[in-house]
């Protein structure tokens, strides 16, 4: 158990050095919800289905940066060859899906925030969350 929270911390470190992990990852999310606020909102009033799609689109996109980016910085150190050979595969599976789980999670709540400062006109906030 030990060594799967060590593995744990490595995918958290990766998750966050690799190109300025976090910061890029908001600076996507913040320019897709303005293009997306931009484009649509100021055209008109959006319905629900359309907020909840932009979501989902939103974190999609983000979920594959937050793997990209692990994994390229995994591969560049050379730590996937050197785990490759000490750790069982399901526990180097389950460390990333929880580093990455845990990244989209915060990614949501910041999502969440940003979508209900930008969509004021379309939806109330806590109808978006649903």
């Amino acid at each position: 158990m030990k060594l799967l929270f060590f593995l744990l911390h490595k995918e958290f470190l990766l998750l966050g050095r690799a190109v300025n992990g976090i910061l890029s990852i908001l600076v996507l999310i913040t320019s897709i919800v303005f293009i997306f606020n931009y484009a649509l909102e100021q055209t008109g009033k959006l319905d629900r289905q359309t907020l909840i799609g932009i979501k989902w689109s939103v974190l999609f996109l983000t979920s594959y940066v937050f793997i990209g980016q692990s994994s390229w910085e995994e591969r560049e150190n050379g730590g996937g060859r050197i785990s490759s050979l000490f750790l069982p595969i399901w526990m180097r599976f389950l460390a990333k899906s929880l580093a990455v789980f845990s990244g989209l999670t915060i990614a949501a709540v910041y999502l969440m925030i940003l979508l209900s400062v930008f969509f004021k006109r379309s939806l109330w906030a806590g109808r978006i969350l649903q």
